[in-house]
């Protein structure tokens, strides 16, 4: 055969009835493959021969190769014909060796003949009809030895006569269970039996591709299917030989398949294109016999093809087939995966492989990227000339492997600390030492956690240190999820600590060297006392334990915390003097800052006076600035943004000396006497700007804050000279974060307080989800595709759940836990609890932000004991612990799975199930809908029908009812107020008898006495199909199938129709 490219081969295990659990793996992969393949996603005619180039087999194993690979069968005719052979060869009691041969052989040759073929038909043909095949066996005098039993031929080989009957009953042939098997006569006659030791024929599969297609050949995946662990077996009593001899074999056979399966993994998993697939969990029987239950082995094999991991094996699998070319060769991967490679071949197949498993480890390094985090400077660099005795110190502790590996860059705010870490981050770029940087930032505190910053740290390292580089992917893969892990000193030290330990072949001039800029920024407003702070804290102490060759600079304010952990931690200190102790040195820094400044200032006004301001008044600008860069920043904002002479002389005038005074002017100058209603507005904005924990674009803050966008572009024009007016607003420097919420400095009309401004965003949060939250609110056309098999998802998830919906939905409960409780807030709390609970689960799946549900509903559990009842808030709890998974995969799970499931004690079902409410028509012309638990009525008598009400459905949301009566009409009513919706559909010649939603709630289905079924629009009442006409006699029940396709009616024509929709 010519050499190929993109190569699949497959291997299956022997396991007796276990290969059930294969065929059901098989029917998954299937599934996917063809779905890839078919533009409709059919599998209909889909078969592995057509989708593999080489299948080969073990017992059971061999018997499924043959039957894909010789019968060219689908998946399906395979679990057929293995049922068959179930029943007849393994389950019908005691049979003799012979007998079970001979059973064997019958149920193959019923295979045959149903196939249309010959039942002597020979193994190997010169042109295979399917892919390429074949099963193993042994001599019965060697049976340690190994043959190939092949639907093709080979050149070393010549072609045997035996036939596909005789192959399959010699790889079964399993001692003593089944008789040996004579292919040939007289002198030629040969025994054979099953193999003893292969058990898993993973390197056949590889030494039978390479003698097929050649060395040069690649392959884009090779499939491994075990059978299943057989789990905690009891062990047998004495004195049961038979049973002692299964418990022994089924243990031998699991302990050669697994450990191969190992093997390979560890030779050529890196590469990518290896998958197995065996039930490692859920076979935990306590008897050997239960393996004889095949239904009970395919339940364990649908649990373990559910789980999250096994999919994402399985889509791995589909993208590998998918490739155009395969990444590793059948040279290379013969030597590399051979069950005997000598040391030094070994070593040249890894060289040849060092690109590909470069490409490897790059996916798997790349999951410790944080995702849409930019955590790199946002702070121009100093300004040539300056701070040149700061820099120096810095770069000669850098090079000094004997000082500690720790600096500590200190300063009050505005110092310009942000700019001489930016500094420091170039110029170790430019020297090749730069290890990694962070700068915090104190508005995206929920997203720069110690988890980001030190994934981060590791992602730089692993692409910029190859030798560190192979350490991290060696975490990673024994514990994938170290990036998600809550346990940040585990993390800090597997992937941070080990590996740089590790590393030390690292040259003198090349050590790196990482920055953290902004320390006291970590955890937010909440500072000192955030979790997320105290955790990175330890992280640091654990730095300093690490050898002196790799340093760290660290920047911040001087906090208690901070000074407390350096005070116990070896470092090196750095001050940036500012205040009464600046020195001449500092003050020539903020001279040559002014006056870079100024000149650019001059260059956009220039019939300014030739000199202007003046040495006078610059002079009193760097004596105002005392050695802060931020304060002269923002006085040269306000001179552009204003007339410059005029408005210097304002602020030299009124003594604008601290920051607190110049921003006290800048607040007074821009808002004049502000009423209540615009300093409600300013408290609002500047609130929302430095609580959100994410920022909001401008468009989406208005909608989030219902305040018009013209309000806040009022709020940004008089505050340009410290907050960034940009898409997204900033506040240039937390030193006015720090202004507004200090209740000494800041003017009471513009103080922010945090208590107040969490209230207002927690009811922010609430009232948006009140707002927009509704029944599959991105119209999902069927509830039985999982979430990333839906076209088009991401673009229907950006079009229907808009940012300020997003943000409420994933940060309500964090803003809810900084809030007291008031009317107004209770009253919004038990109206999302009430009404919108599983919307807010259909948005939060949709985002792929599932897990973080369980943790709010712990927060608002924890705000209700303080105020409330929680019972209902701990069974909400419950219930998306229990079924996150399932919805995580697929959000139409929350009502067609995850309720109807979910015990009926819990408060959520008791809240939304359909059973709490009844709804009933009667002869008396009405509707009723009743409490499910006490019987009482709670809506109605709903009145409109002209006759007898033969028909009442609620909708799948439970906020409208449909009707249909004799009177010929369907109505439509509020399921809360009882008021009619719609006026009266009219179309039926007769009694309308049978009524029903479909499951999106947007058409609505009735049958008549009339014969016909017609579809209604459900929204505007208009008829959209029908009438559909078939049935004899009026027509009794009608209903939507649960993907809303198909539309199922019955008759008193004694027939059942399924109609398209």
């Amino acid at each position: 055969m010519e050499s190929k490219t993109k190569l699949k081969l497959a291997s299956f295990d022997g396991g007796g009835i276990r290969g059930l659990s294969q065929l059901e793996v098989m029917s998954h992969i299937m599934h996917r493959l063809s779905w890839d393949h078919e533009s409709d996603g059919s599998d209909e005619r889909s078969l592995p021969c057509e989708h593999f180039d080489l299948i080969g087999g073990s017992g059971t194993g061999g018997l499924i190769a043959i039957l894909f690979a010789k019968l060219r069968m689908s998946v399906e005719e395979a679990s057929e014909e293995l049922w068959n052979v179930i029943e007849h060869v393994y389950n019908p009691g005691i049979l003799s060796g012979p007998q079970r041969t001979e059973a064997l052989k019958r149920c193959m040759e019923g295979a045959m003949k149903r196939k249309g073929l010959p039942i002597d038909l020979r193994l190997t043909t010169n042109k295979p009809e399917g892919c390429a095949g074949f099963v193993v066996a042994s001599p019965r005098i060697d049976a340690t030895s190994t043959i190939c039993l092949r639907t093709y031929p080979v050149r070393r080989q010549p072609t045997s006569s035996i036939t596909v009957v005789e192959a399959v009953l010699a790889t079964c042939a399993t001692q003593p269970d089944f008789a040996p098997v004579t292919f040939g006569s007289g002198h030629r006659a040969r025994e054979y039996v099953a193999v003893s030791g292969a058990a898993n024929p993973i390197y056949e599969v590889i030494a039978e591709a390479h003698l097929l297609f050649g060395g040069d050949a690649s392959v884009v995946s090779l499939l491994s299917l075990g059978t299943g662990h057989p789990g905690i077996l009891r062990h047998p009593q004495d004195g049961d030989e038979v049973a002692v001899a299964l418990h022994k074999f089924m243990w031998d056979t699991m302990y050669h398949c697994e450990q191969r399966a190992q093997e390979i993994e560890e030779r050529i998993g890196r590469v990518g294109i290896y998958s197995r697939f065996s039930v490692n969990q859920g076979m935990q029987n306590n008897h050997v016999g239960q393996f004889d239950d095949p239904s009970w082995i395919t339940a364990q094999t649908e649990v373990y093809l559910g789980r999250h991991e096994s999919g994402e094996r399985l889509d791995r699998l589909a993208r590998n087939c998918g490739l155009v070319k395969g990444p590793i060769t059948l040279d290379q991967l013969k030597h590399a995966g051979g069950p005997n490679y000598p040391g030094h071949v070994v070593t040249i197949v890894q060289k040849s492989l060092e690109i590909l498993i470069s490409n490897q480890d790059d996916d798997i390094i790349a999951k410790l990227k944080p995702k849409d985090l930019e955590c790199e400077s946002k702070v121009e660099t100093c300004l040539e000339g300056t701070r040149r005795d700061i820099l120096y110190n810095i770069r000669t502790w850098a090079a000094d492997l004997e000082a500690p590996n720790i600096l500590w860059l200190n300063g009050y705010p505005g110092v310009g600390k942000s700019a001489i870490a930016s500094t420091i981050v170039e110029e170790l770029h430019a020297s090749n030492r730069f290890g990694s940087s962070f700068f915090f930032q104190r508005e995206r505190a929920s997203a720069m956690t110690p988890n980001a910053l030190w994934c981060n740290v590791a992602y730089d390292l692993a692409r910029r240190y190859p030798s560190i580089r192979k350490h991290i992917v060696n975490a990673l893969i024994a514990n994938e999820s170290l990036p998600t892990t809550l346990n940040i000193d585990a993390l800090f030290r597997e992937l941070i600590s080990e590996p740089l330990t590790k590393s030390d072949d690292i040259p003198i001039d090349k050590l790196p060297v990482i920055v953290l800029d902004a320390l006291d920024e970590c955890g937010g407003i909440d500072g000192w006392r955030s979790d997320h702070r105290k955790k990175l804290m330890r992280t640091l102490k654990s730095w300093s334990s690490l050898s002196r060759r790799f340093k760290l600079v660290v920047t911040s304010r001087w906090e208690d915390d901070i000074e407390r952990l350096f005070s116990t931690t070896g470092h090196h200190p750095v001050e940036v003097i500012s205040g009464e102790r600046i020195d001449s040195v500092s003050s020539a820094d903020i001279r040559t800052f002014l006056l870079h400044e100024l000149r650019q200032l001059l260059d956009r006004y220039p019939s300014l006076p030739s000199g202007w301001p003046g040495e006078k008044e610059t002079v009193r600008l760097i004596n105002g600035a005392n050695g802060i860069f931020i304060w002269i920043k923002t006085v040269i904002k306000l001179l552009e943004s204003g007339e410059p002479q005029r408005t210097l002389r304002q602020i030299l005038s009124n003594g604008a000396g601290s920051m607190a005074e110049l921003y006290t002017w800048i607040l007074h100058a821009s808002f004049p006497k502000p009423n209540i209603d615009d300093a409600k507005d300013f408290q609002a904005v500047l609130g929302a700007i430095i609580f959100i924990k994410e920022p909001l674009d401008v468009v989406s803050l208005a909608h989030f804050l219902s305040i018009d966008g013209s309000t806040i572009d009022y709020i940004c024009n008089g505050l340009r000279s410290v907050l960034d007016c940009g898409r997204i607003l900033r506040i240039r420097h937390q030193s006015f974060v720090d202004f507004l919420l200090d209740s000494t400095d800041c003017p009471l009309s513009f103080l922010i307080d945090k208590e107040r401004e969490s209230r207002n965003l927690a009811l922010c949060c609430l009232s948006t989800m009140k707002r927009y939250l509704r029944f599959n609110i991105c119209d999902l056309e069927s509830s039985y595709v999982r979430n990333q098999d839906v076209p088009n998802l991401t673009q229907q998830v950006d079009k229907c759940i808009l940012p300020y919906l997003s943000y409420s939905s994933c940060y309500w409960a964090s803003h809810l836990a900084e809030t007291s409780s008031d009317n107004e807030v209770h009253d919004s709390v038990t109206y999302f609890m009430d009404h919108l609970f599983l919307f807010w689960l259909e948005v939060i799946s949709l985002i792929k932000q599932m897990n973080i549900g369980s943790n709010m509903l712990h927060s608002l559990i924890d705000w209700l004991r303080v105020n409330q009842d929680d019972s209902l808030a701990t069974d909400m709890q419950k219930f998306v612990a229990g079924f996150a998974s399932v919805i995580s995969q697929s959000t139409p799970h929350i009502y067609i799975s995850a309720l109807p499931f979910a015990p009926r004690c819990l408060g959520v079902s008791k809240q939304y199930l359909n059973g709490k409410r009844i709804v009933s028509g009667s002869w008396d012309k009405t509707i009723r809908v009743w409490d499910a638990e006490t019987g009482q009525t709670i809506l109605g008598p709903l009145q409109g029908h002209r006759d007898e009400v033969k028909s009442v459905s609620f909708s799948p949301d439970g906020k409208r009812i449909v009707s249909g009566s004799k009177d010929q009409t369907i109505r439509v009513w509020d399921a809360v107020t009882g008021q009619t919706v719609l006026d009266p559909l009219q179309g039926h010649s007769h009694w309308v008898l049978s009524v029903s939603f479909s499951p999106d709630g947007k058409r609505i289905v009735s049958g008549s006495w009339d014969k016909t079924i017609r579809v209604w629009d459900a929204e505007t009442g208009q008829p959209v199909l029908g009438p559909l006409e078939g049935h004899s006699l009026w027509v009794n029940s009608v209903l939507f199938s649960s993907d809303g396709k198909q539309i199922v009616s019955s008759s008193c024509d004694k027939t059942i129709r399924v109609w398209d929709a």
